[in-house]
């Protein structure tokens, strides 16, 4: 079972020395900035997601590394694993996801 597998643990540095395996803790990035995927396994971790959906995928540098075996990448020229617009993909989608990120088309009307 991949929700056993600690391979989506979050790996940060404690009272105990560095690189200790401490399960889930938020991501704090580096000057304030965090790091999507690190939050993405995050949220997967503390609310036990199993599906993940992202919209805008273009070169995978996100969809590529977030631990989810059960994930849909929607991008309308590459990345991903459908192509098509987030319109197409919507109109036609029947399911839904635990998780969903969203880094499409980078206008309001779009996210609405």
């Amino acid at each position: 079972d991949d929700d056993d597998d600690d391979d989506d643990d979050i790996v940060e540095d404690d009272d105990d020395g560095p690189g200790r395996r401490t399960g889930v803790a938020p991501p704090g990035g580096v000057d304030g900035v965090v790091d999507r995927t690190l939050l993405i396994a995050y949220l997967k971790k503390r609310f036990g997601y199993s599906s993940y959906l992202e919209i805008g995928c273009r070169s995978d540098a996100n969809f590529g590394r977030v631990p989810f075996v059960d994930k849909t990448g929607v991008d309308n020229v590459s990345g991903g694993t459908t192509r098509a617009s987030s319109d197409e993909f919507f109109a036609r989608c029947a399911r839904t996801f635990d998780c969903v990120f969203v880094d499409g088309l980078h206008e309001a009307d779009q996210v609405l």
